[in-house]
């Protein structure tokens, strides 16, 4: 579907896979961000024990 849209150029695929590249770098930044508040307490997790 997307080919029908912006052909079979390789700037396509270059945009793409930068893309993909990005998006998980910011996954794995804000995974980390999100296991270091918990670890902080500064915010709960569902189902621990409340302290």
């Amino acid at each position: 579907m997307i080919h029908g849209y912006c052909g079979s150029g390789s700037k396509i695929v270059k945009a793409i896979t930068d893309f993909a590249s990005q998006y998980a770098d910011q996954t794995e930044a804000d995974y980390a961000k999100f296991k270091a508040a918990i670890k902080n307490k500064k915010i709960k997790v569902a189902g621990e024990a409340a302290a």
